[in-house]
């Protein structure tokens, strides 16, 4: 795929929860720790009486092959799962996370947060002055106040930054197909850097639907393509400078001082875990996410079967279980005692 349509299809198009219908989607877990799109809900929630051991246990087994703690059910009955912070790809809208929230366990409280649509905010302004807000209505929910970040693409900027702060309540960060600095190779950056780019006339006129959905939602069936179209609609509230201004900070914003740093995240602070689409042809399957990873070798990295850069949208019923796993982690700790 030629630079010009990453640059327009994949770097320039939101990274978002979406409202497409996904039902019956079915999901298990292979050896690699990678989310096969194999069971139902029900299945993943339920033990196997083959082997007797949960499904969910298996989805919890990490990248480094130790396996995430589990909470008794009564303790659920006690002290329910924190509370999700959704935050939105490069286009900042909340307007696509119905399908992701539907998959959703309903006993999850979850926010979608948005950005402004009009305004040129740095990763710093919106970690600061627009996460806050959101992040105040989720502890708003949950009887203790905590809550969960779930950052696609783009806003794994924004989560690492607004953990940095140390809110009170934070309980994790999920990084879904998410970046520290520009995923695009040295050449293709510099390239769109020195053309004082990317140029707004890219944000004006969209690429065709069939473009996007073979770029980011891993292929041109008529599903992919009327997802497409849903994303597109959401793209077309944003202001093309302000799409543009986003798209200069993935090529631009610097967070990996953040990814490293064990004193922010941690196991016994705030524990980490990264989603990938093992069809993400954008960030995942990068050498900017090898390097990522081979500089956290203790945070989970869980890859789901087939995702690809839009995994939310495309896989939400894998993507969903995904993050119940790691809620029930943070349950999990806080009923042995840990901060």
């Amino acid at each position: 795929m030629g630079v010009s349509t990453v640059a327009s299809s994949a770097l320039l198009v939101p990274i978002v929860s979406s409202r497409r219908a996904g039902a019956g989607v079915k999901r298990a877990q292979s050896e690699d720790h990678t989310v096969q799109d194999g069971a139902t809900m029900a299945h993943l929630r339920g033990l196997s009486t083959k082997t007797g051991v949960s499904a969910q246990e298996g989805l919890g087994q990490a990248a480094t092959g130790r396996a995430w703690p589990v909470a008794s059910a009564a303790y659920f009955r006690t002290e329910p799962p924190p509370a999700v912070v959704l935050l939105p790809g490069m286009d900042g809208t909340a307007l696509l996370g119905g399908h992701f929230r539907s998959a959703l366990d309903p006993s999850i409280s979850l926010v979608e947060a948005s950005y402004p649509c009009d305004e040129l905010l740095d990763t710093m302004q919106l970690a600061r002055r627009v996460v806050p807000t959101f992040a105040a209505q989720a502890r708003q929910l949950h009887p203790t106040g905590r809550f969960v970040v779930v950052a696609q693409s783009f806003s794994g900027h924004v989560a690492l930054q607004y953990a940095e702060t140390r809110p009170p309540g934070l309980a994790g960060i999920i990084l879904v197909n998410a970046f520290t600095s520009t995923p695009l190779p040295g050449l293709a950056t510099w390239s769109l850097l020195a053309a004082q780019g990317p140029p707004e006339w890219m944000f004006r006129a969209q690429p065709p639907p069939a473009i996007v959905a073979r770029a980011l939602l891993g292929g041109g069936s008529s599903a992919a393509v009327d997802l497409a179209r849903e994303v597109q609609a959401a793209v077309a509230t944003v202001s093309p400078a302000a799409l543009r201004h986003r798209a200069r900070l993935c090529l631009t914003a610097e967070s990996s001082r953040l990814w490293i740093d064990r004193g922010l995240f941690s196991a016994r602070s705030v524990p980490l875990l990264y989603l990938a689409g093992a069809a993400d042809m954008v960030v995942a399957n990068t050498d900017h996410a090898a390097g990522m990873r081979a500089a956290r070798r203790d945070v989970p990295w869980v890859r789901v079967a087939g995702a690809p850069h839009l995994a939310l949208q495309a896989a939400p019923a894998a993507t969903a279980a995904v993050v119940e796993r790691f809620l029930t982690t943070c349950v999990a700790r806080v009923a042995v005692g840990a901060a």
